[in-house]
């Protein structure tokens, strides 16, 4: 997945909280959520590491595994600071969140504005509010309300993109998402300002949900192969499950990025950009 040779080029990660409070039923992530003791000087201290190592031209992304603007950023405002930080410390910054909407607050306008700071919201399902669907998550807002924080943020003149991950596959129980659906989600994404699509298929691990994984694996074992601790479907499978994400951006003429599954559908690069490249891509 990372390298200078791969769609997703090196990076270096931040995580503000522990543990999501969106609770997504596929999700790995443990819950509840929890500040770290100590994180902001910790972060401190690893920025200046960074410099000093020459690591300062990579972007840091806010953050990989846990949703920086889920509830407890109100109390503790730790994602704010690490932005913040980071921004006032000249990297790039690529924040994602299922939440754009925290950053139309008041509070975090200085951080939005800057021009350093490219944002991906993640948008797996039109399914997120259905009770019973895997996508289902009990603090995910309305997707009306996260599509009208992207269309604003597009019109602000900030580079958004859409993260349509994981895509799963169908099997009994387990409904992944329908052809229909990932349409609906492209195109929902180009209309509100969105300027690329990120998409990859669902990796199979034990840290995902127990019933889920009952479902799966028997079909990730037969079809798939093994890519370290996780499970993969085979080429085929992943490039038909990945079809219609690409038609869709073909259709609506938004770039795609097949990330982890560049392997088996061609697209564009997933690197940053941000208003200080003028629209071209920026390694790192």
């Amino acid at each position: 997945m990372w390298g200078s040779d791969k769609p997703c080029p090196p990076r270096l990660v931040v995580n503000p909280y522990v543990g999501c409070a969106f609770q997504h039923q596929y999700c790995y992530i443990e819950s509840p959520a929890r500040a770290q003791d100590g994180f902001r000087e910790h972060l401190l201290a690893r920025i200046k590491e960074a410099h000093a190592q020459g690591l300062d031209g990579l972007v840091v992304m806010v953050s990989s595994s846990t949703d920086p603007f889920q509830p407890i950023e109100r109390h503790y405002a730790d994602s704010r600071f690490a932005l913040e930080a980071l921004l006032e410390n000249g990297f790039l910054v690529l924040v994602m969140t299922r939440n754009p909407q925290m950053l139309l607050e008041e509070g975090y306008a200085h951080v939005t504005g800057h021009p350093r700071l490219q944002i991906d919201v993640s948008i797996p399902s039109l399914r997120e509010n259905e009770l019973g669907s895997i996508w289902y998550s009990p603090v995910a807002a309305p997707l009306n309300e996260t599509y009208a924080a992207i269309a604003e943020l597009a019109r602000q003149g900030k580079y958004v993109r859409v993260k349509i991950e994981p895509v799963v596959p169908s099997l009994g129980e387990v409904q992944g998402q329908t052809p229909q659906e990932l349409d609906e989600i492209v195109r929902k994404s180009k209309e509100a300002g969105v300027q690329a699509i990120l998409s990859k298929t669902m990796r199979l691990n034990t840290s995902v949900p127990p019933w889920m994984y009952r479902r799966l694996i028997t079909f990730f074992t037969e079809n798939g192969t093994a890519e370290r601790t996780t499970l993969a479907l085979s080429e085929p499978l992943r490039k038909a499950l990945l079809a219609p994400v690409l038609d869709a951006c073909a259709r609506y003429q938004i770039p795609f990025c097949p990330c982890v599954d560049s392997d088996t559908i061609s697209g564009v690069s997933c690197r940053v950009q941000t208003s200080l490249t003028k629209g071209k891509p920026l390694y790192g």
